[in-house]
């Protein structure tokens, strides 16, 4: 039995659960619509932008979900997403076609998890690719200290210049 908004009004978690009423009944509604016009997109960023900051991490994980493959998605929603925690963001990182080349390298940065979500992407551009290249070659790549003579002149053990030489490579064909 759904108790009246008098009843709700003392109960200490209704404010939360009106903001996840709120936030996931804002984003049903957006992806219900076949299309937008950019002032309802920038009124929908908005108004995420601000209940995300509330929202636990399920709440946050549907949001992804939902608006993942949306080509309607504010890019401002798509990046804050893909740059959550891995669980939040994967959805967004694989399927978002707002998230752009520079937003995917940004995105990267996050860690090891973002980078394998993003090499799941099948749309990535050249560049993108290069840089996983060149990311999975330093990773895997041994890691050695510089001997004594290399550190006292600043030389980069040579380990070092493989990703270079692997993204010359690859811009080059």
């Amino acid at each position: 039995m759904h108790r009246s908004e008098t009843d709700r009004a003392g109960d200490p978690a209704t404010p939360r659960r009106a903001g996840r009423d709120v936030l996931l009944d804002a984003v049903d509604l957006f992806v219900r619509a076949p299309s937008h016009e950019r002032g309802e997109i920038r009124a929908f960023a908005a108004l995420v932008d601000g209940l995300l900051d509330a929202a636990s991490p399920q709440e946050r994980r549907r949001v992804s979900q939902m608006l993942a493959a949306r080509a309607d998605t504010p890019p401002e929603i798509a990046r804050r997403l893909a740059t959550d925690v891995i669980d939040i963001a994967e959805p967004m990182i694989e399927q978002s076609p707002v998230l752009t080349s520079s937003d995917l390298v940004d995105i990267m940065r996050h860690g090891s998890a973002h980078v394998r979500a993003v090499a799941q992407r099948l749309d990535l551009a050249p560049d993108i690719a290069a840089v996983l290249v060149d990311s999975s070659v330093a990773s895997a790549a041994p890691r050695r200290e510089p001997v004594a003579a290399e550190r006292r002149r600043g030389d980069r053990p040579a380990s070092a210049s493989v990703p270079v030489a692997i993204h010359a490579a690859s811009v080059a064909a």
